[in-house]
Formats: structure tokens, sequence, C-alpha cells
């Protein structure tokens, strides 16, 4: 998770209560956007610069809810945000604050890669094929068998016993083969 310096000064700092005067908000909401601010750039913007057709994305994600270009004026002119022309503009400090922070991602992106390069340079030999049968090909370990099914001919029927379906009333009929069920079944009907 993200974090970033907020020191206790910020909330008495004359930026900060700038920045609340020409937001016309309090101070604590100030400190608030300040930080969401804040909080965008680590991860959109790590280098601290900030396109200017970014600017209604950003205020979004301070939740400002008026025209941005209020916060975004009010910003630079409290010292927050540097103008650097018409196409970007840069937080003020940033490395100073958040440099830290950006470093050790830096750092632990690139030792995270090694150590997965490290880890598949070290399996790659060892899995040299698979490991399970493949369930969806043929079964090379034993001669195909023909499919088996219910018998075909009546002589096969009598001496594997009764076949479900062969009589159309019900289950009893099926399992009696129709002997002694016929008698009391009037809807019995061979098939």
């Amino acid at each position: 998770m993200a974090w970033i310096e907020s020191h206790q000064s910020l909330g008495q700092h004359p930026k900060t209560i700038r920045l609340a005067d020409l937001l016309k908000v309090h101070v604590p909401e100030a400190v608030g956007l300040l930080h969401f601010f804040w909080w965008w750039a680590l991860d959109y913007a790590p280098n601290g610069l900030v396109a200017a057709a970014d600017k209604p994305v950003v205020a979004r994600a301070c939740l400002w809810h008026r025209k941005p270009d209020d916060l975004w004026s009010a910003l630079v002119a409290a010292g927050f945000v540097e103008d650097l022309g018409p196409e970007m503009l840069k937080i003020h400090d940033w490395m100073d604050y958040a440099g830290r922070l950006i470093e050790q991602r830096a750092a632990n992106a690139a030792r995270m890669k090694a150590k997965r390069a490290a880890h598949v340079q070290r399996t790659s030999g060892t899995r040299t094929g698979a490991t399970v049968p493949d369930p969806t090909g043929p079964n090379r370990t034993g001669p195909d068998l023909p499919p088996t099914g219910p018998p075909n001919d009546e002589t096969a029927r009598a001496a594997n016993g009764p076949v479900r379906g062969t009589f159309t009333c019900c289950v009893l009929a099926d399992v009696s083969s129709g002997r002694e069920h016929s008698d009391r079944c009037p809807s019995l009907v061979q098939a």
C-alpha cells in the first residue's frame, strides 16, 4: 500500500491557508484535496509531472466538484504546482517528499524481476515433458476395446436379466420382466 509523508504543519502552512482561501473551502478540506492529489500522483504521475489534459481527471480524483480549472489555478497560485507551459504542470518539490517511495518501488520491481528470472532459470531444465497424461488424447497404455452397450438380441437379454425400458408401464415391470406384474397392471404394454 502506498503512503506519502504528511507533516502536522501542513494544516497551518501559509500555502495551505492560501489554497483554502482561493478555493473558498475550510483548511481541513484543502488538506484533504492535497492528499487526494498526492495519492493520485503516486500512481499516475510518479515523476511529479502532470499533463494539462489530465486536469479534469485529477480534479475528479481529488473529489473536487467545481470547475477543474478553479482547482488548478488555486494549486498554482498557492505554490503547490508549477506551471511549465500550456501542456505540462509539475508538483512542487515532489521528489523531495515522494522520491524515496518512488525509488523504493523501482528497487522492489528490479529485485522481483531478478528473482523471477532466477526462478525460471533454475526450474526451466527440470521439466522436460508433461507430468500428467493428456485426458483429451487417446490412451496409449492399453489396447483399444470396442464400446460396450446393451445386448441387441432376445437371448442376450434373457441371459443378462431385464433391460431398463423394455416395458413401458413402470419400474416394477422392468424389474420383474413383466412376470407377476402383468396380472395386476392393466396398462402393461410390451415394447
